[in-house]
């Protein structure tokens, strides 16, 4: 602070002895050209060229100063706008409602920014809105375009690397249009857009989108506004690969790698949720065990023995509804939750796994392995109104099942 005192009062006193010696060589200058003899009248010229210069120079200080506390009351909005977004975005999972939430806070972060989009790359050719603001659902929900006719891709060339800023959209779209009656299409009033910046989002290093901020005033965006957007696309990008990388870390912990079922600790949890539910006040569960999957993994390798088990795994998935439950229990045994089944049902549902299985056997050379597997079928709460118990019920039964095959 001390040093920083030192320097505007060392500002200050050059300031004025500069302002000295102007205001000296002025009056010398028009005293030569006019040749002034009056001692008073040379004392007044010289404090009135003194003060002129000291107004001006106020002036333009005046100007500097208001600029630079316009630049500081944007910088601590832009800052308390990315700390606000920074906590609302740690709450959310989902990349729409992560990308609407940056998108309204770039738009209140850049002065005169009237509407923004965030689009995202949903193929070679085409992007779609991922979020929008100050347009109508109806205008943008939906809809999709082609790339190729986005500002960011011409811009650029394709290659979408850098922000561009379109300093004058009316006259760019006419200038694009062929068309004879352009003119008659795009009719301004206050609220057309006639600028616009566009920056890319990058996601692990390739362009998943782009975000747009428009303008209803011209040539409103500068080197600022981009330096802003960027920080802005930045955030959405970093956003975007935290979500996927969360929804990757729920799938692992819930999926079976090998057959993309449910695993043992979710398949788990969901059964608990099931047997609390009082809305499910019935259920059928079913415990299954794949038979001679060891002897095919010691006779034709693992490799066949993990195909055994995904063949499996897909035609009893393709049996089941949609409110059913399928899960790994581990190795080679699986479960199955039928929430408002009957046993009747469920057996039904068995004969129809059993009669797939048994029409598409699996090849391993010029061998033929069928695909069979023993079960136990237990009704909650009938059978046994405690769901550990329940499971230890169906355990028995299937391998009652098994050992009544192999006799």
């Amino acid at each position: 602070m001390g040093r920083l005192r030192s320097i505007e009062l060392y500002i200050a006193i050059v300031t004025t002895i500069i302002l000295a010696v102007l205001s000296v060589a002025i009056t010398f200058i028009l005293v030569t050209l006019y040749d002034i003899q009056d001692r008073t009248m040379l004392i007044s010229m010289a404090i009135a060229i003194n003060a002129l210069l000291m107004i001006i120079f106020n002036m333009l200080l005046s100007v500097r100063f208001m600029k630079a506390t316009k630049d500081l009351k944007q910088d601590l909005l832009l800052k308390e706008i990315l700390y606000d977004l920074f906590h609302q975005t740690s709450l959310k999972h989902s990349i729409d409602e992560t990308c609407d939430l940056i998108l309204k806070a770039a738009i209140r972060a850049i002065p005169y920014a009237k509407r923004g989009t965030i689009m995202d790359v949903t193929s070679p050719d085409l992007v779609q809105f991922k979020a929008y603001e100050g347009y109508s659902l109806d205008q943008l929900n939906g809809m999709r375009l082609n790339l190729k006719n986005t500002y960011l891709y011409k811009e650029t060339d394709g290659k979408m690397d850098r922000t561009i800023i379109i300093p004058d959209t009316v006259s760019y779209i006419r200038k694009q249009n062929k068309l004879a009656h352009i003119d008659q299409i795009i009719v301004e009033d206050e609220e057309t857009i006639r600028s616009t910046v566009c920056t890319p989002i990058m996601v692990n290093g390739k362009v998943f989108g782009m975000l747009n901020v428009d303008s209803c005033k011209y040539d409103a965006f500068s080197q600022k506004e981009v330096d802003t957007l960027e920080i802005f696309a930045y955030e959405v990008g970093r956003m975007i690969r935290y979500t996927q990388v969360m929804n990757e870390n729920i799938y692992l912990s819930r999926y079976d790698d090998m057959t993309k079922i449910y695993n043992r600790g979710y398949f788990y949890e969901l059964h608990k949720k099931m047997y609390a539910d009082s809305a499910i006040k019935d259920y059928i569960f079913i415990a299954t065990d794949l038979n001679n999957l060891k002897e095919v993994n010691d006779t034709y390798g693992h490799g066949v023995g993990d195909r055994l088990i995904r063949h499996f795994t897909k035609n009893v998935s393709s049996s089941l509804t949609e409110n059913c439950v399928f899960g790994r229990y581990g190795g080679d045994e699986f479960n199955i939750l039928l929430p408002h089944w009957t046993k009747n049902e469920a057996y039904t549902l068995i004969e129809k796994i059993n009669e797939k299985l048994a029409n598409d056997p699996i090849k391993a050379g010029e061998d033929i392995i069928f695909v069979s597997y023993s079960y136990g079928v237990v009704q909650c709460p009938v059978d046994e109104k405690d769901y550990k118990e329940l499971i230890k019920l169906a355990d028995q039964k299937m391998y009652a099942h098994k050992r009544e095959m192999e006799a």
